[in-house]
């Protein structure tokens, strides 16, 4: 929602009528300040990690999630708020 203001979001990458990626690009096209945007996905290639960055998004992780690696996604979204 527009009224609100997220400060992140964790993005399913591939999820049924507009995917993670399109829906990514939309949030960094329309809102002023877009929240930090982390990709989820099982697609654990390089090249997924590459075309989710490239779409916008912040981060990117693999399922399942490694929580050294969710820590890190939260501290570079900490930083890029403050």
């Amino acid at each position: 929602s527009k009224e609100k203001k997220y400060d992140l979001i964790l993005m399913d990458v591939q999820m049924p009528v507009m995917d993670g990626l399109e829906a990514t690009k939309e949030i960094k096209a329309t809102l002023e300040s877009p929240p930090f945007i982390v990709g989820v996905s099982a697609n654990a290639y390089e090249k997924d990690k590459t075309i989710a960055i490239e779409s916008g998004m912040d981060f990117y992780l693999s399922k399942p999630i490694n929580s050294r690696k969710l820590e890190e996604a939260l501290e570079r979204a900490r930083s890029q708020l403050s």
